[in-house]
């Protein structure tokens, strides 16, 4: 009882009341008392003391128990696998778990106020706090992805989930929540629908393939009836010219020079029907060839791009100095070091690369022969050059194909990978080289394929390509 002393003895010394909780053993149980003293001075003038002795044991033991089911559920928050936190009405943090943290890499006094914004990536900002202002106009939940950007640039993809937390007359007074971290569920969707792209791109091409080969043999057969029939008569209007020599002897000049004039430009003729007959059984070739891809194989091999590359250059470039010898090329090349094994359909590959080699050494050979036009050979200072690079983007692969030959015209460029488009001069080019390219990095390999250039001085393709479909 020495505390009950003290605190009379405290009020009647403050001349106040004094108010404290003690805890006693009543009947052998624990109770809860709360007691008030108050100086209370009687007629004659001394000091008593008026007391209020009040059991608060079941509010003590509410109190108790909601403290315990606070410890608990904060464990249960601390250890849960998801982050969980609590807002205010405006936004502002009030608590996050370790989970939350982990996952933003924010403390909750960093996350406090608006500082948990600062996690979320710029593209996605002002949209989560535009589901935010509707939520708390609205007092409903929130149900959204967004993406978080890390302090060491890697992007991280998260679901926030929330609901408000009202009192007892309905205001809101807050908002619980939970974050998840769905990056790993993302990546897998992405490469579910990569696949499926690949699969429904694998069976385009192979469609367009067939219908194209299917064109390119029914073409073939009367085409060459066409041209066979075309030599046959440039050796008949031959044949008839010397029969006919006689004859014409006996004829005055002016019918003579007529009539072997008629049999000339019928030979003339048959000569211009062979020569694009010619012309379009190299086009037939080309589809037949851009209906071999091979879209069957849709599992990749894993290959060293670069002796894929250097092969490509000895085919293309070889293949250039057959036809033209006086051609010569400087070839630099700068392989990346970190650029391990790369998955890719080999065949289809190398031919992307071929033709992108060979596009350049014909813009190259055009510039050449352009500056020759304009000035004598010893004067023009020009030397053919093709840089190819490669570069490791983390998951991605970088090719650089650059040559400073003739450029593309701007106005072109949107063409530029068309079927059937070509820059070349009639009867050169099928127009379906960069086309075929395009397909196979793009539409076969999930790649990307840009082209920068500048009329008369550069053309740079930038190729890029997933290093592991894994």
């Amino acid at each position: 009882y020495s505390e009950a002393y003290n605190n009379l003895k405290k009020s009647c010394q403050l001349g106040r009341s004094v108010e404290y909780e003690r805890q006693e053993t009543v009947a052998g149980q624990e109770r809860y008392f709360r007691r008030m003293t108050a100086p209370f001075p009687d007629l004659s003038g001394e000091t008593g003391m008026f007391g209020i002795y009040i059991d608060i044991t079941q509010q003590k033991q509410a109190e108790l128990a909601l403290r315990e089911s606070e410890q608990r559920y904060a464990a249960l928050a601390e250890s849960s696998p998801v982050g969980i936190f609590r807002n205010d009405t405006t936004g502002g943090m009030i608590y996050a778990n370790q989970r939350w943290s982990e996952i933003t890499g924010l403390t909750l006094a960093e996350g406090s106020d608006d500082g948990w914004l600062t996690c979320i990536h710029p593209d996605w900002r002002d949209r989560l706090l535009g589901e935010w202002e509707n939520v708390i106009q609205a007092g409903s939940n929130l149900w959204v992805e967004t993406c978080l950007q890390m302090p060491n640039g890697t992007l991280k993809w998260v679901y926030y989930q929330a609901q408000p937390e009202k009192d007892s007359t309905g205001n809101v007074t807050g908002y619980v929540g939970t974050l998840t971290d769905i990056t790993d569920l993302k990546r897998a969707e992405e490469k579910v629908r990569v696949a499926q792209q690949r699969v429904l791109a694998q069976e385009k091409l192979a469609s367009l393939g067939t219908l194209t080969a299917g064109i390119a043999h029914e073409l073939r057969n009367p085409l060459n009836f066409v041209k066979n029939y075309a030599e046959g008569s440039v050796e008949l209007s031959q044949e008839l010219l010397e029969s006919l020599q006689p004859v014409l002897q006996t004829l005055t000049p002016e019918a003579s020079k007529y009539i072997q004039d008629l049999i000339l430009d019928l030979q003339e003729n048959s000569t211009t029907i062979r020569h694009n007959s010619q012309r379009v059984a190299q086009i037939v070739d080309s589809m037949m060839q851009y209906s071999r891809t091979d879209y069957e194989q849709l599992t990749p091999e894993l290959i060293r791009l670069e002796d894929l590359i250097d092969q490509a250059i000895k085919l293309a470039y070889y293949g250039k100095r057959s036809q033209e010898h006086d051609f010569t090329l400087s070839i630099r090349t700068d392989y990346a070091t970190d650029v391990d094994l790369v998955q890719a359909v080999p065949s289809s590959l190398l031919r992307a690369f071929i033709n992108l080699i060979d596009n350049a050494c014909d813009a190259m050979q055009s510039k050449q022969r352009q500056l020759k036009s304009n000035a004598p050979p010893a004067v023009v200072n020009y030397k053919p050059t093709l840089s190819i690079s490669t570069r490791n983007l983390g998951e991605q692969v970088e090719i650089r194909l650059r040559d400073n030959g003739c450029g593309i015209d701007p106005t072109i460029q949107p063409q530029i990978l068309d079927p059937f488009f070509t820059t070349k001069p009639p009867g050169e080019g099928t127009g379906l080289g960069l086309s075929l390219t395009h397909d196979i990095i793009v539409k076969q390999h999930q790649g990307t394929l840009a082209i920068d250039t500048r009329p008369d001085e550069f053309t740079e393709f930038i190729l890029t390509m997933p290093k592991n479909d894994g």
